[in-house]
């Protein structure tokens, strides 16, 4: 078997991300009180969309932000 094989990965970018993001989120992420956090959040994601999705599912229905 050969495991030496390379694989080009690409990332999206900052609006591709966010994008992304808010789909998995909802529209709690325009409310004033989330929107930065959740830019923040969507940004630490580095454009790699299995994170994007799996982070942005887990916030879904989430309205409180705690820290």
């Amino acid at each position: 078997m050969k495991t030496d094989v390379k694989m080009k990965v690409y990332t999206l970018d900052e609006d591709e991300s966010w994008q992304l993001f808010a789909k998995n989120v909802g529209d709690i992420v325009n409310l004033a009180q989330n929107h930065p956090l959740a830019k923040e959040i969507a940004r630490e994601c580095d454009g790699l969309p299995l994170a994007i999705i799996v982070i942005g599912s887990s916030m879904r229905g989430q309205t409180r932000v705690e820290l």
